[in-house]
């Protein structure tokens, strides 16, 4: 599986201008968004851009060496919750939406959004990678509950 993603990594043109991301965030309307990303050879956590988030609106720019998989951080002034996401981002114009009843999970005050990107074509392709292997493991999840509330029964 890692092997498929480090093709989709290469396979993308740098542009020389980086990139720019356009983002909204629905049910949010002020706070802070934070772009990041883990760098290997520097070990260490990347933050290249922040902004403030304004009327659920907010814009990044910057300049990645390659395709990277970023993650999307927000804190805001009206909730204790901090919403995270994660994506592929490469130098292009990018539009992000997320919505804050649409999530993945939700551990204490950390909400895990989906985002909708468009303007990247890794991340389509990563999308579709993330869809078909939710499919092939959504049968091995519910089984887990399965067994997972029969032991809960019976403690």
């Amino acid at each position: 599986m890692l092997a498929g993603l480090s093709v989709l990594t290469g396979g993308c043109k740098n542009s020389r201008h980086g990139f720019t991301i356009a983002g909204n965030i629905k049910g949010t309307k002020s706070g802070k968004v934070i772009l990041s990303y883990f760098d290997v050879g520097e070990n260490s956590r990347i933050e290249p851009d922040t902004a403030e988030i304004a009327n659920g609106k907010f814009g990044l720019q910057g300049n990645l060496s390659s395709p990277r998989l970023t993650g999307l951080n927000t804190e805001s002034d009206e909730t204790e919750q901090h919403l995270q996401c994660s994506f592929f981002a490469e130098n292009a114009h990018i539009k992000i939406d997320l919505d804050t009843s649409q999530y993945l999970s939700k551990r204490g005050h950390y909400v895990e959004l989906t985002p909708l990107v468009k303007g990247c074509p890794v991340q389509d392709e990563y999308a579709t990678y993330l869809s078909e292997a939710r499919t092939k493991t959504r049968a091995i999840e519910q089984r887990y509950d399965e067994l997972d509330a029969r032991y809960r029964n019976k403690v």
